[in-house]
C-alpha cells in the first residue's frame, strides 16, 4: 500500500513538473505574439528596449480604441501613423517642463500654432483630430526659447533642433466659434538620422501633400 502511494505521489510530481516547464516555455511566446501586434510597421526587434528612448506601449484592453501610448491619452494607432508612418521615426525621447513654467509652455504653444509657415500632419481618429507639429522658434516671440522651457528625459542628450508636439483639436470654448488646440505629448527623435530626416521634411522646401497649416486643418472640420 505504501509502495502504491509513493508511485501515485511520484506520478503527480512528474505531471506537475512537466506542466510547469511547458508553461514556462509557452509564456514568453504568448507575450511576444501580443507585443508584436503593438509595434509599428517596419519595427526592428533588434532596436527595441525598455529605455526612455524607445517607443513604449500600454495595452489596456483588446479594443484598438483603448490601446494608448504609455502614460498618455493618445491612441497607439494615432501615434503609429503620425510619428512612424508619416515621419519615419521609430524611437523618441520624452520632453518635460517644470510645473512653474507649464503655463508659459501652453502660451508659447498657442503662439506657435498661429505662426506663418507652421505646418502640421493630422489624423482624424473616430471623430477627433490629432496632429503632429515640429517645434519651431518663430521671429519675435514674447516668451523664452523652447530650450529654456523644456528638457528631455534624465540621461538623454541635450535638446536639439527637432522636437515635436502631438496634440488634438477640441471644441470651441465659451465665447468662441473656433476650435481650440491642446498639446498632449512633447518629444524628440532619439537618433541623429531621424532628427535629420525630420528637419529635412520641414525645412527642405519639398512640402509633402499631407502637411497643412493650422487654418487649413480647422477648415477641414465638419461644420
Amino acid at each position: 500500500m505504501l509502495f502504491f502511494a509513493r508511485k501515485v505521489w511520484l506520478l503527480l510530481a512528474i505531471v506537475a513538473l512537466a506542466s510547469l516547464v511547458f508553461g514556462l516555455r509557452q509564456a514568453p511566446q504568448s507575450h511576444q505574439a501580443t507585443y508584436k501586434t503593438l509595434r509599428p510597421r517596419g519595427y526592428n526587434a533588434q532596436r527595441g528596449s525598455n529605455s526612455a528612448a524607445a517607443l513604449q506601449y500600454e495595452a489596456t484592453s483588446h479594443s484598438k480604441q483603448n490601446i494608448f501610448w504609455q502614460h498618455t491619452r493618445v491612441p497607439l494607432e494615432v501615434m503609429t501613423h503620425l510619428v512612424h508612418d508619416l515621419h519615419g521615426i521609430d524611437k523618441v525621447v520624452s520632453m518635460f517642463s517644470s510645473q512653474r513654467v507649464h503655463h508659459v509652455v501652453d502660451a508659447k504653444f498657442q503662439e506657435m500654432l498661429q505662426s506663418p509657415g507652421q505646418l502640421f500632419a493630422r489624423f482624424n481618429y473616430h471623430g477627433t483630430t490629432f496632429f503632429f507639429t515640429k517645434v519651431n522658434e518663430h521671429g519675435q516671440s514674447q516668451y523664452a526659447k523652447w530650450t529654456k522651457l523644456m528638457h528631455l528625459a534624465p540621461g538623454s542628450s541635450p535638446l536639439k533642433g527637432s522636437p515635436f508636439f502631438i496634440g488634438k483639436l477640441r471644441e470651441a470654448g465659451s465665447g468662441s466659434t473656433k476650435p481650440e488646440a491642446e498639446w498632449i505629448i512633447a518629444a524628440a527623435p532619439a537618433t541623429k538620422d531621424e532628427e535629420s530626416h525630420l528637419e529635412q521634411l520641414y525645412t527642405g522646401g519639398l512640402r509633402p501633400n499631407w502637411m497643412i497649416t493650422f487654418d487649413e486643418m480647422i477648415a477641414e472640420l465638419p461644420r
